[in-house]
């Protein structure tokens, strides 16, 4: 789904970020090169890869890519 969007919409993953709050989110982000953000909402799962950032609100991972975001443009 995100390769059929980057060509839609020419979206490059080296600028973008990936939120989510289960692994396979992260994973997908991170595989795809995405700057990764995990909202953690202490579900019973492991993660599989190290996201960028680890937050336990919408709110505050928006507030990191305000911050961040000159680091990917």
């Amino acid at each position: 789904m995100l390769l059929q969007a980057s060509e839609i919409y020419g979206i490059d993953f080296g600028k973008s970020f990936m939120i989510g709050d289960r692994w396979r989110d992260v994973n997908v982000g991170y595989t795809a090169g995405c700057k990764t953000i995990f909202i953690d909402y202490q579900y019973d799962e492991p993660l599989h890869s190290q996201p960028d950032y680890i937050t336990i609100s919408i709110k505050d991972a928006a507030e990191w890519v305000l911050q961040n975001q000159q680091y990917i443009v």
